[in-house]
């Protein structure tokens, strides 16, 4: 949530190596801009179910 209010939309990115395990997890914008995670806040699951293939 921004200061203004409005709400943006972020997802959460994991890197893993090449044996499969989780070297750093962090939220990324439709622009490109990292942001560090709230390992607090679960992913939307129904937002990553119905969002469009594109993005």
């Amino acid at each position: 949530m921004e200061e203004d209010g409005s709400d943006i939309r972020v997802e959460r990115v994991r890197v893993f190596n090449e044996q499969g395990e989780l070297e750093k997890v962090y939220l990324r914008d439709k622009m490109g801009v990292r942001f560090a995670d709230l390992s607090d806040v679960a992913d939307d699951l129904d937002y990553l179910e119905k969002r469009p293939s594109d993005v």
